[in-house]
């Protein structure tokens, strides 16, 4: 295995178009010319289909939802887990990986909700659409999972649906954050199981072991920071994947003017990167995490003999200046193009 090599765990096809493919331009573009090794994710972590069961009892859609609220966190933990191990035992040293995914309490509640929105505004649907009839199926599905959760809070579907929107049938602003927090109580209830300490535990481990030879795990922060945290634990934003041995990167406007409102605040984010993407597509902190990987991933190439504290500590001393009006700390573009070009 070549030192100085950024492995990127993330979504990859064979028409190089989707966020795997983004990630790692989102590497290039910020100048590294280093070795690139991309692993696809093992699988894909889909809602649990029992629970767009229509007129499902609100007893067992809360236990069913809180149950898989839980089990996506596990997963995540254990792919994650999965994949250090192998890059260890095949003897990776001097070396980065870059996870652009993961989760935390926030993204997953985000994730229920970006299912059930279009339940909820109910739009119709063009019959000229060429996608017409994967839109419809998955109508009627984010239809049943709304109209479950209303039930389960013990309130008729459609008197909330219309409570929801606003004039123009559209759910916006104070009833989106309503229905988040709904979605954050629930994630709330279903956190911090034996299973899950397990897993997270199991994959604490496994960074310390990584790291200990001359490699860094760096995490994205995610991008659910637009979600009020009122009453929520101090955790609801912290990725998962980030422990205190992680680098976890947050995302700053392109101009590198401003922290983005959509970062996840969490107090595990030690570094911050642009969040704009290589394509006309949204902005994340998925593309944040590889610009600060590339440049820890040269840091380790050049001095193999540090350790991943280190190398954190020598990009942010060498390779970042100050976000305008916070102590926070930025990879500085025009620093880390001269840093690359070092043999």
């Amino acid at each position: 295995m070549a030192v100085g090599t950024l492995y990127v765990f993330d979504n990859f096809n064979a028409n190089k178009t989707d966020h795997g493919d983004r990630v790692v331009r989102a590497a290039r573009h910020e100048g590294f010319n280093g070795p690139i090794v991309e692993h696809s994710k093992p699988e894909r972590l889909d809602l649990n289909q029992d629970l767009y069961t229509p007129s499902m009892p609100g007893a067992d859609f809360s236990k069913s939802l809180r149950a898989d609220m839980a089990r996506l966190q596990v997963k995540s933990l254990e792919m994650a887990t999965g994949e250090l191990k192998s890059l260890e035992n095949q003897g990776v040293k001097n070396s980065v990986v870059n996870f652009s995914s993961g989760m935390s309490k926030a993204s997953v509640v985000d994730q229920y909700y970006k299912k059930m929105y279009a339940g909820i505004e109910d739009a119709p649907i063009s019959e000229y659409d060429p996608q017409r009839k994967q839109k419809e199926a998955e109508l009627v599905q984010s239809k049943a999972l709304f109209n479950n959760f209303a039930r389960a809070a013990n309130q008729d579907p459609e008197k909330l649906r219309a409570a929801l929107l606003n004039p123009d049938k559209r759910i916006s602003g104070p009833a989106e954050q309503r229905m988040k927090q709904a979605l954050a109580g629930q994630m709330e209830k279903a956190a911090g199981g034996q299973e899950f300490k397990q897993a997270k535990a199991q994959y604490d481990e496994a960074v310390v072991s990584f790291e200990k030879n001359h490699n860094s795990v760096v995490v994205a922060a995610e991008n659910s920071g637009d979600i009020s945290r009122t009453g929520k634990s101090a955790d609801f934003y912290d990725n998962i994947l980030s422990t205190p041995q992680t680098t976890t990167v947050g995302a700053v406007s392109a101009d590198g003017k401003q922290i983005e409102s959509y970062s996840n605040p969490s107090k595990n984010v030690k570094l911050y990167a642009r969040g704009q993407s290589p394509r006309a597509t949204d902005p994340g902190t998925s593309y944040s995490a590889p610009r600060a990987a590339a440049a820890m991933t040269k840091a380790h190439a050049l001095n193999q003999q540090m350790s991943s504290e280190e190398v954190e500590r020598l990009v942010e001393d060498q390779l970042t200046t100050n976000v305008p009006g916070t102590t926070a700390r930025e990879l500085d573009s025009t620093k880390t193009a001269a840093y690359f070009n070092q043999k």
